[in-house]
């Protein structure tokens, strides 16, 4: 169902706010805009929005970050999270994702709070670690319209600065949410009274990265490391708040 004018001005300032803490947080809006907008339009409708959205929003990013893209680290994850992305879109429209998503806000809750209570361990960035967390993430970003949580965690263990974090998961997510358009296409996600808000999502999205990367001049590796930790423990916790409420 369409959403009216006013609506649509506050989704615009909650675009902006998620896409700065996006930024910040290294891994994306997603994680905030998905809950979002969910106050908006229906289920179908946030994940085809979401896909669409985060086409224009991760080209940005990667526009931003372009300086910070190492292929070397970033071709194992992308390549497994496209395939697996496909799978995960494809199984959306049949199976229940509650308890999917439960069980992905439990394992950020208990492997954040491991990473900030063990700073200094790291994940060896394998070919096999690589292609494990990008197809894990790649799935759960088909399946419930946000792979976000588990994608910063691997992430993160593996000790990344903040441009090569922000500029690794722009490139996975370009390529995530092209394959993810394609399938929620297919399977009658994507309404044609949901495409007028992709103008305003896009403008709301420059504008929050822009901020966002301004922000994050200021902000120290450890810092960057602890914030990422910090979002994914409080969203991981929101979930269940939102679930038992």
């Amino acid at each position: 169902m369409p959403i009216d004018w006013i609506d649509i001005e506050i989704l615009f300032v909650l675009t902006v706010l998620a896409e700065i803490l996006g930024v910040l947080a290294g891994f994306g809006s997603s994680i905030f805009f998905v809950p979002l907008a969910a106050w908006f339009v229906d289920v179908e409708s946030v994940l085809g929005l979401t896909a669409c959205f985060h086409l224009g929003s991760n080209g940005l990013k990667l526009f931003f970050f372009r300086k910070g893209v190492n292929w070397k680290f970033v071709r194992p994850i992308l390549l497994s999270s496209v395939v697996f992305v496909a799978l995960g879109a494809w199984l959306a429209r049949a199976t229940a994702s509650v308890g999917i998503e439960l069980s992905i806000a439990a394992v950020a809750i208990g492997w954040s709070v491991y990473q900030w209570l063990m700073p200094n361990w790291r994940w060896p960035a394998s070919q096999k670690s690589l292609l494990w967390g990008g197809g894990i993430s790649g799935f759960l970003a088909g399946i419930t319209g946000t792979g976000g949580m588990i994608r910063g965690l691997v992430l993160s263990s593996f000790g990344l600065s903040a441009e090569l974090f922000v500029a690794t998961n722009a490139v996975i997510d370009l390529f995530v949410d092209a394959t993810r358009s394609v399938v929620y296409a297919a399977n009658g996600f994507i309404h044609l009274h949901d495409l007028r808000l992709l103008p305003m999502l896009f403008i709301a999205s420059w504008i929050g990265t822009w901020l966002g990367k301004m922000l994050l001049t200021r902000v120290s590796e450890n810092r960057f490391r602890q914030i990422v930790l910090l979002v994914i423990f409080l969203s991981g916790c929101a979930k269940f708040i939102e679930w038992f409420w």
